[in-house]
């Protein structure tokens, strides 16, 4: 009979002094967005935002966009060259070969074209005049169209292929190549970058 008893109480014993090395549930810290200022910081997720800054000292002067491949090229496509880099016009995208197919990529700032998309916008940010087609911001120099760095305050009238939606304090926000933007009016306005946060 007391063995029984034993066998009963030693599990009784186990619920009621559980063990001091039991994993804890961490609350998830939420993210935020600093209104009014260029910089989007993202508390919360070092981690992961470290992990991509790593990532990007790897990759080439281009940007990658969402997947978009074609196994050949349309005739007549000739090659824009750029820091050792072909890049291929198709329709307004840009590829690069990689293995035996053509893969959409951004290119870098500075890269200049002598005609942009039919299917452009233009706007003026504090002075500047900007043209706008496929996620891409270009600026006038000499005659030709350069690739400049996304102003703060544009407004396109719709989201780039391949933009992700984000739900940062309960508000959703769009994310395309590290660039934040929010619904505003009749478009979309950028308003800020994804940056580590500050140690």
């Amino acid at each position: 009979m007391k063995k029984y008893i034993i066998l009963i109480s030693l599990p009784l014993l186990f619920f009621l002094f559980p063990s001091e090395t039991e994993a804890q549930i961490l609350p998830r810290r939420k993210a935020r967005v600093e209104a009014g200022k260029p910089i989007v910081k993202v508390t919360g997720q070092r981690a992961r935002v470290r992990r991509r800054t790593r990532r990007r000292v790897k990759r080439r002067t281009y940007r990658r966009i969402a997947r978009r491949t074609i196994s050949t090229l349309p005739v007549g496509t000739r090659a824009l060259r750029y820091k050792n880099t072909n890049y291929y016009p198709i329709d307004g995208f840009y590829f690069v070969k990689q293995n035996s197919v053509y893969v959409s990529v951004l290119p870098p700032t500075g890269f200049r074209v002598a005609t942009i998309p039919w299917a452009y916008s233009t706007f003026t940010v504090a002075g500047q005049s900007y043209f706008y087609a496929n996620g891409l911001y270009y600026t006038r120099v000499k005659k030709q169209y350069e690739v400049t760095k996304p102003p703060v305050g544009a407004v396109i009238p719709q989201l780039p292929e391949g933009h992700e939606e984000a739900l940062i304090d309960g508000k959703t926000f769009y994310t395309y190549d590290d660039t934040f933007y929010k619904a505003s009016g009749e478009g979309y306005e950028l308003i800020g970058f994804l940056a580590e946060e500050s140690k």
